[in-house]
């Protein structure tokens, strides 16, 4: 019985060994490129300029290919997006509820949200209500493997281990949408609309090479 026991472990610890030695070796291959700069500055309506990102937050990133604009429509309202990409560094990807609360906003409403695409397609995200000091704040995030965009961070990194015993060393991102104000309903509107409009562009820069 305990040489039964003894085998199982050793099955175990030698099968572990395995995916990591692929996975490491999956790391080594270039099979994904983004170019974040490329998303057009001109979204329908929407004119974006960059904000500009702090060395601190590359470090806490670990990861200098991030993408911090904001885009303001011709009645003054205005939407951030953030992307915070990486090829081979996957925890570059937390959450961004944990930047939020470290910063001392308050969660007020955590779940998940859709929009209809052409082609009767759906795109699900989560979404965040906080509330910080000032005006509320209402951000929708999902993750990207490749140019596969999913709203679970967990499915995210189940994809990355897939796609590594494969011998597949696609990238991956955070992409976060945000908008804070005093008018709810017409600035969720706004942020779904410039989502709708965004994710051509986004879509195409994620290419798999």
């Amino acid at each position: 019985m305990n040489n039964k026991k003894y085998f199982v472990v050793i099955s175990i610890l030698l099968v572990s060994l395995v995916f990591i030695f692929i996975i490491e070796q999956a790391k080594g291959k270039v099979s994904y490129t983004a170019s974040l700069k490329n998303i057009p500055y001109r979204i329908g309506e929407w004119e974006g300029k960059d904000v500009s990102v702090s060395d601190r937050t590359y470090e806490i990133l670990e990861t200098r290919d991030v993408l911090v604009r904001e885009y303001t429509d011709k009645e003054g309202d205005s939407v951030a997006l953030a992307i915070v990409y990486s090829d081979n560094n996957r925890d570059s990807f937390h959450p961004p509820e944990y930047c939020y609360l470290g910063g001392g906003a308050q969660l007020i409403e955590k779940g998940k949200d859709v929009i209809s695409l052409d082609g009767n397609m759906m795109f699900y995200m989560n979404k965040l209500v906080m509330n910080p000091v000032k005006n509320g704040l209402r951000v929708w995030y999902w993750y990207s493997v490749g140019d596969r965009f999913i709203a679970n961070y967990y499915v995210q990194q189940l994809l990355f281990l897939w796609d590594a015993l494969r011998g597949i060393n696609n990238g991956g991102a955070l992409i976060r949408v945000s908008v804070r104000g005093n008018n709810p309903r017409s600035l969720e509107n706004k942020a779904k609309s410039f989502i709708r409009q965004m994710l051509p562009s986004l879509r195409d820069i994620f290419v798999t090479s």
